[in-house]
């Protein structure tokens, strides 16, 4: 026989043997989609939220499968060293079987391929025997409220890393807004703005208005502007996302990708955005352009995520500066920012207020603290730190009495930046 048809006569006879190996698969494929009802869940949030969910159903106690899940815990300010708080264990890779409401499902949990400047994600596929969809439906509908309601209840926020994705991070007990001290009504007024966003959904729809809406928070370091946004999202029940762009490893693309990911009722905090070093000034925007391929946001990439196509809506969102008159002129336009709020050195109401927090019964004192202000333009953090190494309230006045710190002058243009309302 000759011997290309010998060859052509195994090729033939292997590619048969190969789909016949498949019939099997490909049988039981279309039998499943005949006699079952499946969805695929592929984002971040719901597949944690499946898989909490299902840790804490009786199966969750029996499962032999399982993945370690950390909760990390922020010990000062964003930006600090974490340290982990709590480790959980939860259903991991491969398949479930469990009964829900009488009847059986098939959870599988696998891990899909990385991608280029991504990690890896973890993909559900969640099936049940049946044509209807009430029983999934139901399943999921529990899986959410799960969810929603841990994200609320849990002091958690969610921070971006190097690779474009979020991390939980647990930052301690919540800070009440009314610890926050302004002066004056300021921190009435921006609470009564943002609710008034919030509950005027359909006002902004009838006008054909993206409903969403930007701060900008400017003063110098230590002022509060930070505790002011925690506060804030605490108190409106709004889901934290604290976006860093210093680092030169994150892309336009993972940027676009992250905000698509934000749900409504959420408040993305960009902290320090004048330090940003590709968006730190007019000037920067070509040369920021140029690092569009070579890793950095750009201030394009910015400004098309703050109010572009995967910007999404019904979320608030606070820039914090040191330094307004930095930062790009495109940045700052109604759309973008819409409210401005500076945060000033503290001035004597603020320093009466702070003190009777520390030695509440102690009203001469804080009358004396207040004076001895005078004229020194401290900020907030320094009379705590003030206040915290003082043993009395006498020792607090004359600690700021010794002060001699230097403030560092920083050149805020305040002409152009005032409170707007709607």
């Amino acid at each position: 026989m000759d011997g290309t048809l010998t060859a052509l006569i195994f090729m033939a006879a292997g590619a048969g043997m190969s789909m016949l190996r498949e019939v099997p698969r490909r049988a039981g494929n279309l039998l499943a989609d005949l006699f079952s009802i499946s969805i695929a869940v592929d984002e971040n949030d719901p597949v944690h939220w499946f898989a909490t969910w299902l840790a804490k159903q009786p199966y969750g106690a029996r499962c032999r499968r399982l993945k370690l899940w950390v909760k990390w815990r922020n010990l000062g300010d964003f930006g600090q060293e974490s340290t982990v708080s709590m480790v959980e264990l939860e259903p991991g890779l491969g398949p479930h079987v469990f009964r829900y409401r009488g009847r059986w499902f098939l959870l599988t949990r696998e891990e899909q391929q990385q991608r280029e400047h991504f990690t890896g994600r973890t993909r559900l596929h969640l099936r049940t025997l049946g044509r209807t969809r009430q029983p999934l439906a139901a399943l999921v509908q529990e899986v959410i409220e799960h969810g929603i309601r841990a994200m609320r209840e849990q002091d958690l926020v969610r921070v971006n890393d190097d690779n474009g994705s979020w991390r939980l991070l647990e930052v301690g007990e919540s800070r009440r807004l009314d610890s926050v001290v302004l002066p004056g009504d300021e921190r009435a007024r921006v609470l009564a703005d943002m609710e008034r966003f919030i509950f005027r959904k359909e006002w902004y729809a009838s006008r054909g208005i993206p409903y969403r809406r930007g701060y900008l928070f400017f003063g110098p370091p230590g002022s509060g502007k930070t505790s002011l946004a925690r506060s804030l999202a605490h108190e409106l029940g709004l889901t934290l996302f604290v976006l860093d762009l210093s680092s030169a490893r994150i892309t336009d693309q993972q940027l676009f990708a992250l905000l698509a990911q934000v749900p409504p009722r959420s408040m993305i905090l960009v902290e320090d955005v004048d330090r940003t070093r590709p968006m730190a000034t007019q000037g920067a925007t070509a040369k920021a352009d140029r690092h569009a391929d070579g890793g950095g946001a750009t201030i394009s990439g910015l400004l098309n995520a703050v109010d572009g196509p995967t910007s999404g809506e019904g979320r608030v969102l606070v820039f914090t500066t040191n330094n307004p008159g930095t930062l790009d002129a495109a940045l700052l336009r109604p759309g973008r920012v819409d409210y401005r709020l500076e945060f000033r050195a503290a001035d004597r109401g603020q320093a009466r207020e702070i003190f009777l927090r520390f030695f509440p019964e102690d009203t001469t004192a804080a009358e004396a603290f207040a004076a001895a202000l005078d004229d020194r333009a401290l900020t907030m953090a320094d009379l705590q730190g003030i206040l915290l190494a003082a043993q009395t309230g006498q020792d607090a006045v004359a600690g700021l009495a010794a002060w001699a710190k230097p403030l560092v002058a920083v050149a805020m243009p305040l002409n152009d930046f005032g409170v707007s309302f709607e």
